[in-house]
């Protein structure tokens, strides 16, 4: 019995996304870009023959996610070592694990290498190839390719070569027009208008950056100082994400730098909520040991004087709030970077 022969072999690369994967595959005259997601398969086919580039840019993508990692990786470590210097080893443990998981993405992402964009070209379309993400496969999938892009071509003359390289420019011109201006031209500048609506997001961003911060030195013991610039930091975010948030109709800042400004707004009301809810469980409490606070502002003082580290529940909602701040504000400030507006 004849072995039935391979139609598709597996190229370098794979890349997981919205609940699939996308691969890429070898045929006979043909490269084949897949999705699937367990219930359904899209493909796409580029024949050898009408392929007149194949464009890998590196990104910096592995480099800030790395950055972001690292942040939380040092951050999670020093609040587990400032936590087991006050004899509190649960919530040491606790960080400690994630401390942990965060140096593990780190390897990870040490070991993958460089990241980048690939992007294959014909005269009537320039798509990415999602599946390679990662400078070493692209160096590997153009090592295969290439050879076979050449023998399917064959040798072209002169005027071909330069006939396909205006082809070339010409369709990145059409799909990004903002990284590729016609000649004379200058690249797009950001205008004024633009400007006060980045100044939104870098309040919003680093205010919950420093808000993190202050609640972390105020897990030993709060002072009203320390509560007090605590809470102007969250006043700041909250007032510069829904100013970032109401210029955002008329803005072109990337949709992942809205969603997690949106997620930023999110967090500092319930940030909000969570304090104020903190402040009554504590007054009912009182209460009920009839020991009644006399006024509001004996509640808030009986607040400043909370040692977080002697209550359970208010040490893992302040370390879950250090957490959930650093994981929006500095994904949020590198976003905001590396945006073109």
């Amino acid at each position: 019995m004849k072995k039935k022969q391979k139609l598709y072999t597996k190229l370098p690369g794979v890349t997981h996304k919205n609940f699939g994967k996308h691969t890429l595959w070898q045929g006979k005259d043909h490269l084949l870009l897949m999705y699937s997601n367990g219930m359904s398969e899209d493909y796409k086919r580029f024949y050898y023959k009408d392929i007149l580039g194949i464009v890998i840019t590196k990104t910096r993508k592995a480099a800030v996610t790395f950055s972001i990692i690292l942040g939380l990786f040092l951050l999670t470590s020093f609040f587990s070592w400032k936590i087991w210097s006050h004899d509190q080893e649960p919530a040491s443990a606790f960080l400690g694990i994630i401390a942990f998981v965060f140096l593990a993405f780190l390897l990870s992402l040490i070991i993958k290498g460089p990241s980048c964009e690939c992007r294959i070209i014909t005269a009537v379309q320039n798509e990415k190839l999602p599946a390679v993400s990662l400078i070493r496969h692209a160096r590997k999938l153009m090592t295969i390719l290439k050879p076979i892009i050449l023998e399917a071509q064959g040798a072209m003359a002169p005027d071909d070569v330069a006939n396909a390289m205006d082809t070339l420019v010409e369709t990145q011109r059409a799909i990004e027009p903002d990284r590729h201006p016609k000649s004379g031209g200058s690249a797009p500048e950001l205008t004024d208008n633009a400007k006060p609506r980045k100044l939104f997001h870098f309040a919003m961003f680093s205010s919950l950056v420093l808000y993190g911060i202050m609640v972390g030195l105020s897990l030993p013991q709060r002072t009203m100082l320390l509560v007090s610039v605590t809470y102007i930091f969250l006043f700041i975010a909250g007032l510069s994400s829904a100013g970032a948030l109401t210029v955002h109709a008329k803005s072109r800042f990337a949709p992942s730098l809205k969603k997690i400004a949106w997620a930023g707004l999110i967090f500092v009301m319930i940030a909000f909520v969570q304090s104020y809810g903190e402040i009554m469980v504590f007054f009912f409490i009182k209460t009920a040991q009839g020991k009644p606070p006399l006024s509001q502002m004996d509640m808030f003082q009986h607040y400043y004087s909370l040692r977080p580290l002697d209550f359970s529940v208010v040490k893992v909602a302040d370390c879950l709030k250090i957490f959930v701040a650093a994981v929006i504000g500095i994904p949020g400030l590198f976003l905001l970077t590396g945006s073109r507006n």
